[in-house]
Parts: structure tokens; C-alpha cells; sequence
């Protein structure tokens, strides 16, 4: 039987949930899901099964899973891996690399990967999860190992929350000697800021029917005054009369015989300024009742 590509594994499964695999040098991705564990935001590995398929081969493997999303999801959902992924790859000496895959889960189509592999310089943990039950957790080197790895991804985190998300993946690369990659499947960027893939096409008609929307709130704005009379029910003399009070009262600030006597503190100048304010108020409120008359 001929090997199926990861991209067709991944899009093969149940697009609404996350799945766990593993991959080994020259073989298909298989699946490790840990039974009843994944959800559309989360999966588990069974490594009960990945040590089964480790002890055949006795080779280091490449761990992989996706992040369903929906379309409207792209601008809030990562690609990038939650800090449960990051200390469950670091703590793991056998996982050589690991990848993300973004899928739409509407379609079920792979839309890009993030991959993220350990170097020669990655420190070695002297753990995984496959040997948990016969290796001394109690040991005080690997409680150290285990404690930087805590510190170093609780300080990634911070990051994401802060949307500073390139930031936080480099910190980390840096300190632990990673290399990692965004990788784009055809007809999908990478929007830099929020570290996810999308298709051009597709952002460029959101962002032409926000416009649309916009430009036509704006223009819903004009005759905004006789909107507002109708929804209070304001009489059309009543306006009149409060408009025609403002308009008047504006040439009292205007005038030449305003003093600090009788505005207090206000200066001609100050006055001068609320006399116009109070003209335009007055004199938008008359045409208002002439344009409704």
C-alpha cells in the first residue's frame, strides 16, 4: 500500500477535532490519540502506544497534531503551540521535532504547518513521558531541568497573551537551541501578527465588506437630527422655541459687553469661543425645524 503524505493523514480524520500522531523516519504519520482525549480544542498522546512503536524501532520520532478552525476563527485562534505542547515536546528526549498543523474544520483542509525541531545544542531533559512510571522524578537534576523548562514556557505564555507572539517563540527558541518554521500550504500567507494562514482572496472581501459596512454607517448619519426629534417626540414648536433661545443667547457671549462680572472668570476670548458654539447649536436647530416643517 502506498505511504499517504501527513497532509492526507491529517485531512482524513475527523475534521471538528484535534488528533495526535506520531512520525518515524520513512514511515506514515500514525495516529496516537489517547482515547476519548481530544476535543476541537485539545488532544492528549497515548504514550502507552508511541513506547510500543518506539521499542520496535528505537529511533527518535516527530510528534504532530492540528489546531481545527473555523474561518471567522483566524483572527483569534494560533497556529503556534500552547504551552501544554511546549513542555510536553521539551520534556520529551525521544520527540525530535514537533509540528502544528492549521485546519480549516469546515472544510477539513490542511491551510499551513508550524514545525518546531530541537538542535545538537538542546539541552537534554534525561526524561519522557513514555518512561514516566520507571524514572526518578524525585531526582534533583531533572526536578532543575523540569522547573527551567516551567519558568521559561510560563514567560512564552505571557507572551501569547500579550499577543506578542514572535517575541515569545524566539525567547524560547534561544534559550533552548530551537529552530522553527511557518510553512504555508499553496495559496496561503502568513499573517505575521497573529501567526496563523489565511487566503488573500478571502481577507481582502472581509476587509471590503467591513468598508462597505462602515461607509454605509456614515452614511446613515445624515439627517441624524431628525432621527433623534422622531425618536423622542420632541414637538416641532418646542424645538424651535429652545433653538431660537440658544441662537439668541449666543450674541450675549458675542457681545462686546461681556464681563468677568457676569460670567464669573470667563475671558472675552473664552466667550467668544462659547458664543459660536452656542450660534452653530442654535442655528442647526432652526434649520432643522424648517427642513421638517
Amino acid at each position: 500500500m502506498k505511504k499517504r503524505r501527513a497532509k492526507e493523514v491529517f485531512e482524513s480524520a475527523d475534521r471538528t477535532r484535534e488528533h495526535a500522531y506520531v512520525i518515524f523516519p520513512g514511515e506514515e504519520m500514525i495516529e496516537v490519540t489517547l482515547e476519548g482525549s481530544n476535543t476541537e480544542k485539545e488532544v492528549k498522546f497515548d504514550f502507552s502506544k508511541i513506547r510500543k512503536l518506539y521499542d520496535e524501532r528505537k529511533r527518535t520520532y516527530v510528534t504532530a497534531h492540528e489546531h481545527p478552525m473555523k474561518t471567522e476563527e483566524h483572527t483569534g485562534y494560533l497556529t503556534v503551540p500552547s504551552i501544554a505542547d511546549v513542555r510536553g515536546f521539551l520534556l520529551d528526549d525521544f520527540a525530535r521535532m514537533e509540528v502544528i498543523a492549521q485546519r480549516n474544520s469546515e472544510t477539513g483542509k490542511i491551510e499551513g504547518y508550524f514545525c518546531l525541531r530541537k538542535t545538537r545544542a538542546t539541552p537534554k531533559v534525561g526524561y519522557s513521558p513514555m518512561y514516566k512510571d520507571e524514572i526518578d522524578r524525585s531526582n534533583p537534576e531533572l526536578r532543575e531541568r523540569a522547573q527551567e523548562i516551567g519558568k521559561a514556557t510560563a514567560k512564552y505564555e505571557r507572551c501569547v497573551e500579550k499577543n506578542q507572539i514572535r517575541k515569545g517563540i524566539d525567547e524560547l527558541s534561544q534559550q533552548f537551541h530551537l529552530k522553527y518554521r511557518f510553512v504555508p500550504a499553496v495559496g496561503y500567507k502568513l499573517d505575521e501578527r497573529l501567526t496563523n494562514f489565511y487566503r488573500p482572496e478571502e481577507r481582502e472581501a472581509k476587509e471590503k465588506k467591513i468598508r462597505e459596512e462602515f461607509e454605509k454607517s456614515l452614511r446613515k448619519q445624515d439627517g441624524g437630527l431628525d432621527r433623534l426629534l422622531d425618536r423622542y417626540h420632541f414637538g416641532k414648536e418646542f424645538v424651535l422655541l429652545i433653538s431660537l433661545m440658544i441662537f439668541g443667547s449666543s450674541f450675549f457671549f458675542l457681545g462686546s459687553g461681556v464681563t468677568g462680572n457676569v460670567v464669573g472668570n470667563l475671558n472675552n476670548n473664552s466667550g467668544n469661543h462659547v458664543g459660536i458654539i452656542l450660534f452653530l447649536i442654535g442655528l442647526v436647530g432652526i434649520v432643522g425645524y424648517f427642513k421638517r416643517k
